[in-house]
């Protein structure tokens, strides 16, 4: 494959994982805030609270890994913006963390203390 495809590729796997913490951040919180039998599902039952954190948790860390990982092959495959790589997906690595915590945060405060 050409380098250029490779590295359009890596962007759009890249943005990709981006746009599912971002969607699957939001709409958790919207369905536990605007959805009764879905907020009572979650509150009545605490075990399943805990395992939905762990799971948000760990998909947030694998989401985290794999920007890690595309910026480290995007940084060496190109050389001369490495620096500038470096900075794009320190700020991706911060939405995916933002948005990775919304579900575990709401759970926490709303649920599990």
């Amino acid at each position: 494959m050409d380098q250029k495809v490779i590295l359009q590729q890596l962007e759009f796997y890249s943005n990709a994982i981006i746009g599912f913490f971002v969607l699957q951040g939001l709409t958790f919180c919207y369905k536990f805030g605007s959805d009764k039998v879905f907020n009572e599902t979650i509150n009545n039952h605490e075990g399943f609270a805990i395992g939905l954190f762990v799971v948000f948790m760990v998909i947030m860390l694998f989401g985290l890994l794999a920007n890690v990982l595309i910026s480290n092959k995007l940084a060496e495959l190109n050389k001369e913006l490495e620096g500038l790589v470096k900075k794009i997906y320190l700020g991706k690595a911060f939405v995916i963390a933002l948005f990775g915590l919304f579900p575990g945060v709401v759970l926490l405060l709303f649920v599990i203390i």
